[in-house]
C-alpha cells in the first residue's frame, strides 16, 4: 500500500511539474546521496520555497505567536511595526502534511528557515525533491562525543578557595573560586542576582532537578526536543545519560550557601533537552534550532549552550573549520537569528584545543558573529589546552571571552547533596551565560550586543584581544557598568476611582486622594496619594518589594490587591496602579397593575414574597410586604433585573418599554439605581372546553412534560403538525399548533409557566400557529416582512371562523407570501 502511494505521487508530480526542476541538494546531501541505497536513511532539512498563502503582517496580532515577553525583549532591537515577521509565521500546513505523507518521520518544524527536519529513505527524498513547493533539501549536521569529554569528578578534597569571611553578602562555598574570578561576588553585593531575567538552558538532559542546589530555582518551562516531550530528564535509565545538564545548570544557577552559589541563581529557567546521550551521535542541529524557537516564543532574554565537546569526524559530518563562518551551519544561523530577536546567545567555545595552530577549532555555533564564545581558563586565570581557538574562517575573533572551566565545582547528578568538580569549556559557557543575565538584569534595556560588548570590553585582554584569549577573563563588576553607573530606583503608580470597574486607568476617571500605600521587603515605608492620586517611594535599593494599599468599606479593588516587584537598578517601575470600585445598589418596587395601564396609581398596591433575580450573579431577592427589593453591594458589570412570574399573572412593565422582561443596568462606580418597577396583570386561566373529533389546538404554557397522555389523557391519537404536509408526533410540540382527535368532549386546563412572547418562523404558502397565555389582537402581530400575511386568521371549531383575537389554546391557520417571521407580544 505504501508503495502503492508512492507510485501515485510520483505519477501526479509527473503530470503537474513537468516544466520543474528538482529541488537542488545542499552541499552535505550531495555528498551522501551518491554513497545512499534507495532504502537508506539520513536525517535531512527540507526547505520550501514559501509558506504557502501569507497573510498581511500588519493583519496578525504579534501576541498570537510569541509571548508578551518575547515582543518586550524584541522591542529592544526592533519597532513596533516589525516586531514579527514573515520568519514568524507557521510553515503551510499543507507542505508539512505532503511531506509528512512521504517520509518515515517529520522531526521539528523550523518555521524561522520555513523548513522541516525528517527522517527519509533516498527514494523518499527523490520523491521530495519533485514537489512544486520544496527548495532544498540538506542533510542535518550531525556530531559525536569525543570520549572523556567534560567528565564529572566526585569532590574528595577541597582544591579551591572557601568564601572569605566578611568580604562577601553571601557564602560560596569552594565555589568562590570559579566566580570570584570573573568578580560575581561584588554584584551579588548590589543584590542583583539575575531577577527578572530569564535564561535557556540547552544540554543532554537534567537528571537530577531534586538535586538540593536546585530547591530554590524557578525552572518556568521545559521540553525535550530529542523525545518529543515535556521532562529534560532522558527516558535512559542510565545515570551517566542527563548528567551533563546537571553539572552546567548548577554552574550557572545552583544555589547551595556554604557549597555552591551560581552567577544567576534568582533567575527563572527554560529547559530544553537537545542532545541525545543514547546515540553514537548526539548532537543534532535540528533540535537546538527548534529548541531555540521555543525559547524565544516564550520570552527568553539569555541562552546558556555548552557543546563545547564536538568533534567532526566522518562519517557524521562534512563540515570543516573552513565552514566555520558564522553562516553556514544551521545552528549558527539559528543562533545568530535568535540574537537579532534580542536574546544573548553564549555558547562554549568548544574542547578542540589549538589543533594545528592555524586553522579554528571551533565548534557551531560559537563562530556566530552574534555569538558569544566562551572559552576556559584555570583557576590561575591562565588559558586551559583543550579550549578552543579562533579566528572563524571570516576572521572575527574567537573565542570572546573567558571563564574558568578546569576544576569548576559543580552539582552531582548522581547525589542530591553530593558535589563534584568538571573541566571543560562546558563550564566555562554557564559561568560567562551567568553574567550577561546579571548584566541584563541591572541594564533590561540593553540589547544582545551590547551586552556582547559590555562583557568584552571590560575584560582583562580588551586592550589587545587575540584568539586564544578572546578579550579575556570577564569583570562582571565593571561589565554591569559599562554603559553608565547604576542609578537608585524608585517605585510610583495612582490610586484612582475605577468608574467602569475595568481595572484599567482611563481618561477621566478621578483620583483618589489621602489613600496610604504601603511599602514592604528590602526596605519599609509607606505613604499618602496626593491630590492626584499619586504615590511614589524614591531612594530605593534594588531588590525585591511588595506594593499594596488600604481599601475602604463599600469599595471594591479592580486592580491587584498588591504587587511583587523586583526594583533594578537603572529602572524607574512605574504604573502600579490601584483600581477602586464603590459598590452601588439596584432596587424598585413589583405591584399590581390592575387597570393595566403600566403605571403604578394610587390603590395598586405592591406585591409581597414575589422573587426578583439579577443575572448574571445568580442571586434572587424576594419583595417585602409593600412589594420593594433592594440589591445591596453591586459591582461593575450589566445586570439583568428580572422577575420569576407566578400562574396566572401576566406582566405589564417594563415589558413595553424595552421589548424584553428585565432591565438592563450597567453599573458605574457609586451608582444607586432605583425606582425600577415590575407591574403585574391577574387574568384566570379558565381553559377551554373541546368537542369530540379533531381539533386545531397549541400549548399556552411553558411546560416540563410534553406527553399527551398528561396533556391530553383523554385523546388516544398522536398529535399532526404542519409543515408544507403533515407529520405526526409522539409529544405535544411547545411553539406550534397541532390537530389531535378527542373520543369525546372534554374541558381542558393546562398549568405553567406563562407564555406571553414568541416568535415563529413561517413559510410561503399555508401555515399553523400557536397562540399565548393571554390573547393577542392579530392587528398587533410584527410581520417580517411587513406585510407579509395573505390571510385572514382562522381558528377552527366545527368549521373555519375568521378570527381578530388569538385566543389561547387555539391553532390558527394563515397564509403568507414568503418565509418570513411572525412577532407575538
Amino acid at each position: 500500500m505504501k508503495f502503492f502511494k508512492l507510485l501515485l505521487l510520483f505519477i501526479f508530480l509527473s503530470s503537474v511539474a513537468v516544466s520543474e526542476q528538482p529541488a537542488q541538494l545542499g552541499k552535505l546531501l550531495s555528498k551522501k546521496y551518491l554513497e545512499m541505497n534507495s532504502q537508506d536513511q539520513a536525517i535531512v532539512l527540507i526547505y520550501f520555497k514559501d509558506k504557502g498563502n501569507v497573510k498581511n503582517l500588519r493583519e496578525i496580532n504579534a501576541s498570537s505567536i510569541i509571548s508578551e515577553r518575547s515582543i518586550n525583549r524584541r522591542m529592544k532591537v526592533r519597532r513596533n511595526s516589525n516586531v514579527i515577521d514573515e520568519q514568524d509565521l507557521p510553515i503551510a500546513s499543507s507542505y508539512v502534511q505532503a511531506v509528512a505523507n512521504n517520509v518515515v518521520q517529520v522531526r521539528h518544524e523550523l518555521k524561522w528557515f520555513n523548513a522541516v527536519s525528517a527522517f527519509a529513505t533516498k527514494q523518499q527524498i527523490d520523491l521530495l525533491r519533485n514537489l512544486p513547493f520544496v527548495k532544498e533539501i540538506e542533510l542535518v549536521g550531525r556530531w559525536k562525543k569525543r570520549p572523556g569529554d567534560e567528565e564529572e569528578q566526585i569532590i574528595k578534597n577541597a582544591d579551591t578557595t572557601p568564601s572569605p569571611t566578611g568580604t562577601t553578602s553571601l557564602d560560596y562555598g569552594t565555589s568562590y573560586t570559579q566566580v570570584n574570578q570573573i568578580k560575581v561576588p561584588q554584584v551579588h553585593n548590589l543584590g542583583i542576582y539575575g531577577q527578572g531575567v530569564v535564561v535557556g538552558a540547552f544540554d543532554n538532559g537534567f537528571r537530577l532537578l531534586t538535586h538540593e542546589s536546585f530547591s530554590s530555582m524557578n525552572i518556568i518551562a521545559q521540553h525535550d526536543f530529542v523525545d518529543h516531550k515535556e521532562s529534560v530528564i532522558p527516558d535512559n535509565p542510565n545515570t551517566g545519560f542527563g548528567s551533563h545538564g546537571v553539572n552546567t545548570l548548577s554552574t550557572i544557577g545552583g544555589y547551595k550557601p556554604g557549597q555552591l552559589i551560581g552567577p544567576a541563581f534568582k533567575a527563572s529557567y527554560i529547559l530544553a533537552r537537545t542532545e541525545n546521550d543514547s546515540s553514537e551521535t548526539p548532537i543534532e542541529e535540528d533540535n537546538w534550532a527548534a529548541a531555540i524557537q521555543w525559547a524565544d516564543s516564550i520570552g527568553v532574554d539569555v541562552t546558556s549552550t555548552s557543546l563545547g565537546y564536538t568533534t567532526y569526524d566522518a562519517p557524521y559530518t562534512s563540515w570543516t573549520w573552513a565552514d566555520m563562518d558564522g553562516n553556514t551551519t544551521l545552528i549558527s544561523r539559528a543562533a545568530d537569528h535568535a540574537a537579532w530577536l534580542g536574546i544573548a546567545v553564549v555558547n562554549s567555545a568548544g574542547n578542540a584545543g589549538a589543533g594545528d595552530g592555524i586553522h579554528n577549532t571551533l565548534g557551531a555555533p560559537s563562530d556566530g558573529d552574534s555569538v558569544i564564545a566562551a572559552g576556559a581558563v584555570t583557576s590561575a586565570g591562565v588559558r586551559t589546552s583543550f579550549s578552543s581557538v579562533g579566528p572563524t574562517s571570516d576572521g572575527q575573533i574567537k573565542p570572546d571571552i573567558m571563564a574558568m572551566g578546569s576544576g569548576v565545582k559543580v552539582a552531582s547528578s548522581t547525589n542530591p547533596t553530593g558535589y563534584g568538580t568538571a573541566s571543560g569549556t562546558s563550564f566555562s559557557c554557564p559561568l560567562s551565560a551567568g553574567v550577561a543575565a546579571l548584566i541584563v538584569c541591572a541594564n533590561p534595556t540593553l540589547a544582545p550586543m551590547q551586552v556582547r560588548d559590555a562583557m568584552r570590553n571590560t575584560a582583562s585582554n580588551a586592550a589587545s584581544p587575540n584568539n586564544l584569549m578572546g578579550y579575556g577573563i570577564l569583570n562582571t563588576d565593571s561589565a554591569i557598568k559599562y554603559f553608565g553607573l547604576l542609578p537608585i530606583g524608585k517605585i510610583s503608580g495612582k490610586e484612582f476611582n475605577d468608574l467602569n470597574g475595568n481595572g484599567l486607568l482611563d481618561a477621566g476617571e478621578p483620583p483618589i486622594e489621602g489613600a496610604k500605600i504601603f511599602l514592604s521587603g528590602a526596605g519599609t515605608d509607606s505613604t499618602l496619594t496626593d491630590s492626584q492620586g499619586i504615590y511614589y517611594f524614591d531612594s530605593l535599593e534594588i531588590g525585591n518589594y511588595n506594593i499594596s494599599a488600604d481599601l475602604q468599606t463599600g469599595w471594591l479593588r479592580t486592580t491587584n490587591p498588591s504587587y511583587s516587584i523586583n526594583l533594578l537598578h537603572g529602572v524607574d517601575t512605574t504604573g502600579f496602579n490601584f483600581g477602586n470600585f464603590k459598590l452601588g445598589s439596584i432596587s424598585g418596587i413589583v405591584f399590581n397593575d390592575s387597570n393595566n395601564n403600566r403605571i403604578q396609581d394610587i390603590g395598586e398596591n405592591g406585591l409581597a414574597n414575589w422573587d426578583v433575580k439579577c443575572l448574571p450573579t445568580g442571586t434572587s431577592v424576594t419583595t417585602d410586604s409593600v412589594g420593594q427589593f433592594t440589591f445591596a453591594d453591586i459591582g461593575p458589570g450589566t445586570f439583568f433585573i428580572s422577575e420569576s412570574m407566578k400562574t396566572d399573572w401576566y406582566q405589564t412593565v417594563p415589558k413595553s418599554a424595552y421589548g424584553v422582561d428585565n432591565y438592563q443596568i450597567i453599573m458605574t462606580s457609586g451608582l444607586d439605581t432605583s425606582g425600577l418597577i415590575f407591574g403585574n396583570l391577574y387574568s384566570l386561566d379558565t381553559g377551554i372546553t373541546v368537542t369530540s373529533g379533531w381539533q386545531l389546538l397549541s400549548l399556552p404554557r411553558k411546560l416540563v412534560d410534553h406527553t399527551i397522555l398528561n396533556l391530553y389523557p383523554l385523546s388516544n391519537s398522536l398529535v399532526f403538525i404542519f409543515n408544507g404536509s403533515y407529520f405526526p408526533l409522539d409529544t405535544v410540540p411547545q411553539n406550534s399548533a397541532y390537530w389531535i382527535k378527542f373520543e369525546s368532549a372534554a374541558s381542558i386546563l393546562i398549568p405553567g409557566e406563562s407564555r406571553i412572547t414568541d416568535t415563529i418562523n413561517v413559510r410561503q404558502g399555508w401555515n399553523i400557529i400557536g397562540s399565548l397565555s393571554i390573547p393577542i389582537d392579530v392587528s398587533a402581530i410584527v410581520q417580517i416582512p411587513p406585510d407579509n400575511v395573505l390571510s385572514p386568521y382562522f381558528k377552527y371549531e366545527n368549521g373555519y371562523v375568521n378570527s381578530l383575537t388569538l385566543n389561547p389554546y387555539y391553532g390558527y391557520w394563515v397564509k403568507v407570501r414568503e418565509n418570513g417571521i411572525l412577532i407575538l407580544k
